[in-house]
């Protein structure tokens, strides 16, 4: 599955994390070993590259996008 998490998020989990706290150090390790992934219209691969129930976020749509294996839907299983 491939997410998207906003990069001062990930900043703020990985500043914790070097300050020893270890719930952020948790995150921190799975930030750096999990593909976040955001595209808009035009970058994203096609939805077939992706098994289904992979999620990007979609900055075009400002929300996720969902694989469904062959085509790119939003949370509510409209096509986009």
């Amino acid at each position: 599955m491939r997410i998207m998490i906003p990069e001062y998020v990930e900043n703020v989990v990985l500043s914790r994390a070097n300050r020893g706290n270890f719930i952020y150090e948790v995150l921190a390790s799975l930030i750096k070993h999990t593909p976040f992934r955001t595209y808009n219209n035009t970058t994203r691969p096609d939805a077939t590259q992706f098994t289904a129930g992979s999620m990007i976020f979609n900055t075009d749509d400002s929300a996720p996008n969902f694989s469904t294996g062959t085509k790119w839907v939003d949370a509510m299983g409209n096509d986009t």
